[in-house]
């Protein structure tokens, strides 16, 4: 309750100062943060719409004495807020919870599209040119299954995008050890998993033994098993005979997790001559090493 409440308090605080000054906030398809531009013509308007923490649409509206909802894109069904966000003055504020709200997705397809409407006219809900694409981006849901984002399309109207996710290991802790880097992770549901390092091609390159630990996995990656190439990057990754799942950044929120998070450096002894092992999370999230070629690289 009190994070909704802040949330709301600093929506509301926001909406009031750019409505106040005849500006207009607007969205990124990602859940970029609001930038002003000059106000538009009377009708439904978004003024704020993200998904804030991977699963919750907060939606601000102006324009319109109707009720804001969820229109399924392929099937006409409409979902209608679970509650209304904290009372607002300068606009009329909507929350989902997304994954529970939503219907759900068809069997065989990977993503659906809902459209943001008004009730009970179904009018569409529209929002101005996105600006340019910020640092943030949007989580994955809190159970890992799906991917929702909030997009613009070239007529302005605003749909939320659902997209099954494929099965991920996530980080849950990085230690230093003796033999290497300790990974925590959790489980995948392999039945005999195993840590891999492969290349671009899907090769393995190396594996290592996998214990689990209080309902998470653990294994240890050995600096010597990053081969020589250097400026090659190589996926870390958990699999079995089966299937090989990559082992990801928890809550991955940023553009460039690589600079959000700093990993440990490895180092290896090559006949006396120390070389460093560097591992970073990629854009989306997986976890790669690689040998830099210039010692004193950060990334």
């Amino acid at each position: 309750m009190g994070l909704r409440n802040r949330l709301g308090n600093r929506l509301g605080n926001r909406l009031g100062e750019k409505l106040g000054e005849r500006a207009r906030a607007v969205m990124s398809s990602d859940g970029a943060e609001a930038v002003t531009t000059p106000a538009r013509p009377a009708g439904p308007t978004a003024v704020y719409a993200r998904v804030l923490d991977g699963d919750s649409l907060w939606l601000a509206v102006t324009g319109t004495d109707e009720r804001a909802a969820l229109r399924h894109e392929e099937t006409g069904q409409v979902v209608e807020p679970d509650n209304d966000a904290p009372a607002d003055p300068a606009a009329a504020s909507y929350r989902w919870h997304l994954p529970s709200a939503l219907p759900d997705l068809a069997e065989g397809q990977d993503h659906d599209v809902f459209q943001l409407v008004t009730l009970p006219s179904g009018a569409t809900l529209r929002a101005d040119p996105l600006p340019a694409v910020a640092p943030m981006r949007t989580p994955p849901t809190r159970d890992g299954r799906w991917q929702l984002d909030v997009r613009r399309r070239e007529s302005g109207a605003l749909v939320v995008r659902r997209e099954r996710r494929d099965p991920v290991a996530e980080v849950a802790g990085v230690d230093l050890v003796d033999q290497g880097l300790l990974l925590t992770f959790t489980d995948p549901g392999l039945a005999d998993p195993r840590l891999l390092l492969s290349g671009a091609d899907g090769v393995v390159r190396h594996e290592a033994e996998v214990r689990a630990a209080e309902g998470t996995l653990t294994a240890v990656l050995v600096p010597e098993a990053v081969p020589d190439e250097l400026e090659t990057e190589w996926f870390v990754s958990v699999g079995d005979s089966s299937r090989l799942v990559p082992l990801v950044r928890a809550r991955n929120d940023t553009a460039r997790p690589g600079f959000a998070t700093v990993l440990p450096i490895l180092w290896t002894d090559d006949q006396g001559e120390r070389r460093t092992v560097r591992l970073r999370y990629l854009p989306d999230g997986r976890l790669r090493a690689h040998r830099p070629a210039d010692e004193g690289e950060l990334s």
